[in-house]
């Protein structure tokens, strides 16, 4: 009898990532094509939105900020744009000062007991949460951050 290795969060980050930008980096080139112009996207549901960041905005479930200590050995705050919730849950942690500028973004593949994540420097995905860090509310404190 042969033993099949399950996959764990480790074998699947990498790969849900690459599908997120592969899928932002397309429905950017279709709202980047003036919309008379517009190509029958794979995607059916691009021509449901406005533009690029209305298509991510409704991509992902929320973007929020954990605050220090929320977690078990969390010692520090970061902003968080969940792109879905409930096993698998996949999420960007963008760690920022407290003026909000983005030190690193880590994609985080999050599974029953196991998790990974990989660190992303995508021009897409930075451009993505710079713009939901300007349009954010939230102020992280200096203390935060230490």
């Amino acid at each position: 009898m042969e033993t099949v290795k399950k996959e764990t969060c480790k074998d699947k980050v990498d790969p849900a990532l690459q599908d997120i930008i592969q899928d932002w980096t397309e429905a950017q080139r279709y709202y980047d094509i003036d919309e008379e112009k517009r190509y029958s996207p794979k995607d059916e549901s691009l021509s449901d939105y406005e533009d690029f960041f209305d298509y991510v905005n409704n991509y992902g479930l929320c973007f929020d900020y954990v605050s220090p200590n929320t977690f078990e050995d969390q010692n520090v705050g970061y902003f968080r744009y969940q792109v879905c919730y409930g096993g698998p849950t996949q999420e960007f942690r963008i760690f920022t000062d407290y003026n909000k500028n983005i030190d690193r973004i880590e994609f985080w593949y999050l599974d029953w007991f196991d998790g990974s994540k990989v660190i992303t420097d995508d021009e897409i995905i930075e451009d993505v949460i710079s713009q939901f860090l300007e349009l954010s509310q939230i102020e992280p404190s200096e203390e935060d951050h230490e």
